[in-house]
């Protein structure tokens, strides 16, 4: 509980390399992260204890789904293939409507996958894969792709940008200091060049999105790990 001795508004697990043969639906031989999945499993579990947040993506967000009982396929063969790096439409359960998401992992959790403790948010209904879910008890928002990635238009990042700040702006304590922060530390980083952006008036700092996205600056949260499940 070292990483908790003080108060902590949220905490957001991110991307990385493939989780552990026992988790997907066949064996493989990938590069594993064994401290990593012991740490995030751990400090998870305190979060959905201690009601504090928790945003997760693409690798963060399978982990979780697995850890709570759910199925996730390694590089499974879709029937719609989804090209690494392109966005492609996923529909809002809720709000019955398509919006564009980036691209950037290889795996995925099915509808089928889906833990019971969970709610679809957002499925690419071409394939039948779960791309966002959620769980209000929890607090928990979980997304397969990254909001800290590059999108092919403003738009798209600008849903994105909307569906997270909703999360936020509704279940995390003293969201107007996070606001107010050029640089929040929500957990310790791996590596400080793969940070999270929100985009926020007022501030200014380096930009992953493409000058047709930019309307205003990013404000810098730091995460824990890399892109790329």
């Amino acid at each position: 509980e070292m990483i908790f001795n003080k108060k902590r508004d949220l905490l957001i697990v991110v991307g990385g390399g493939s989780l552990p043969p026992s988790m997907y639906d066949r064996p493989h031989e990938d590069e594993l992260q064994p401290n990593r999945d012991r740490m995030e499993e751990q400090v998870i579990h305190y979060c959905v204890a201690h009601g504090i947040p928790i945003i997760a993506t693409c690798r963060g967000m399978q982990y979780i789904n697995v850890m709570f009982g759910g199925k996730l396929w390694y590089h499974p063969r879709l029937p719609v293939a989804r090209t690494r790096g392109m966005d492609h439409q996923v529909w809002l359960v809720k709000e019955q409507r398509n919006i564009w998401v980036n691209n950037y992992h290889s795996d995925c959790i099915y509808e089928e996958g889906l833990a019971p403790c969970f709610e679809p948010l957002a499925i690419d209904r071409e394939n039948h894969v779960v791309e966002a879910y959620g769980s209000d008890e929890m607090k928990i928002l979980a997304l397969q792709w990254h909001p800290e990635r590059r999108f092919e238009t403003a738009n798209a990042y600008e849903e994105t940008r909307k569906i997270v700040l909703d999360f936020i702006s509704s279940t995390v304590r003293l969201i107007l200091s996070l606001i107010r922060c050029h640089t929040y530390f929500v957990t310790h980083t791996s590596d400080p060049s793969h940070p999270l952006l929100f985009w926020m008036p007022g501030h200014s700092t380096r930009s992953r999105f493409p000058s047709s996205a930019r309307s205003t600056s990013p404000t810098e949260i730091s995460s824990t790990g890399h892109p790329g499940t």
